[in-house]
């Protein structure tokens, strides 16, 4: 038995997937928004796993090591 789905902007930041078919711009904008106020940076199991970023100074540090 399926479960109900969380709301997509709790889910998509809680397992980021942007192939997710509900990872619209408008929901992208509040995921990265709840990213962001939840941590710098985050894992998600998605796609063998990945690290999401959610500064541009962390991106260019990460970039740069």
């Amino acid at each position: 038995m399926k479960t109900a789905s969380l709301d997509p902007v709790e889910r998509l930041a809680a397992r980021f997937d942007h192939h997710d078919p509900e990872f619209t711009p408008d929901v992208a904008r509040q995921v990265h928004t709840r990213i962001r106020e939840n941590s710098v940076i985050a894992y998600s199991a998605a796609h063998g796993g990945m690290w999401v970023f959610s500064h541009y100074r962390h991106v260019k540090t990460a970039m740069k090591d």
